[in-house]
């Protein structure tokens, strides 16, 4: 069985130089030959079970590829039963490859993430309502702290929703001319208010970085903005190979 990372056009010896694979050991990093791609592989055991240390080795693989060369990612966990099922899954999706390949050459991916500090929700709802005061009007009764705990929840909400409305403008004002395309991401934690991946130009990362910069001193240190840049296209990829023998699909 093979365990498949991405697809690159032309040989990719060079590329592949010191490259480690997932597993424990980890296992070698190959190529099989498909007509005009190499696909990045590595052997896999099936008795093997992923693990997160197996998928920061898929990134890591793709970065190195994707620091010398354009490469389609593959999705992590992507199994195949040999190279001849491989080879035709490859040909049989040949015009979509094409057409990623000349889609994603020269670009790149940044992903940004934007969080709100706990101090500064606390500030802003202490502005829309004295606790004290509203302590003492709960007559500091079981149900009237539930029903005071329930207001500054809604308050709380009310706010992070606006922030949220207010990032989203701002990254559409500053960032998105600059995009050529755009994914919004998952709220992956209740202190986060904005998630999006952006696929740029190389050319036009430098401009891209200076808005970024811009984003952050326009709001303070309210918020945190993270922000990770050159990275494959993991969230652009837009194929679906299917093999002709079995059905199965990757990426």
């Amino acid at each position: 069985m093979l365990y498949v990372y991405g697809i690159v056009r032309g040989h990719a010896l060079e590329t592949m130089r010191d490259l480690v694979g997932i597993g424990t050991p980890p296992t070698v990093v190959k190529a099989i030959r498909a007509n005009e791609y190499d696909v990045i592989v590595s052997e896999f055991a099936h008795l093997n079970t992923l693990s997160a240390d197996d998928a920061i080795t898929h990134s890591n693989v793709l970065g190195d590829l994707f620091e010398k060369t354009t490469v389609i990612p593959v999705k992590f966990g992507t199994i195949v039963s040999g190279a001849d099922d491989l080879v035709a899954m490859i040909d049989a999706g040949r015009g979509q490859l094409e057409d990623e390949f000349r889609r994603l050459k020269g670009r790149l991916e940044v992903g940004i993430k934007i969080y709100w500090e706990q101090k500064a929700l606390q500030d802003q709802v202490l502005k829309r309502i004295d606790l004290d005061q509203a302590k003492k009007d709960s007559a500091n009764t079981a149900e009237g702290l539930y029903s005071l705990e329930i207001q500054v929840g809604q308050i709380a909400e009310q706010i992070i929703s606006l922030w949220r409305d207010t990032f989203s403008q701002a990254v559409a004002d500053l960032l998105e001319p600059l995009a050529d395309d755009m994914v919004i991401g998952k709220l992956i934690s209740i202190y986060m208010l904005y998630n999006v991946s952006f696929l740029i130009s190389r050319n036009r990362q430098e401009d891209f970085q200076k808005q970024v910069y811009k984003l952050e001193e326009n709001f303070g240190t309210n918020f945190r903005i993270h922000y990770v840049d050159n990275l494959p296209p993991f969230n652009f990829v837009n194929i679906k190979l299917r093999s002709p023998a079995d059905g199965k699909h990757a990426p």
